[in-house]
């Protein structure tokens, strides 16, 4: 059961992390 909690959080933060990348690709002003 706890190792089962901590994939989902795991999981979780990793969509939360790409999905931040996705944001910083494509709404980078920065960007050359």
């Amino acid at each position: 059961m706890v190792k089962k909690v901590i994939s989902l959080v795991i999981i979780f933060f990793v969509i939360m992390f790409g999905c931040e990348d996705v944001d910083r690709i494509w709404d980078n002003p920065y960007d050359p």
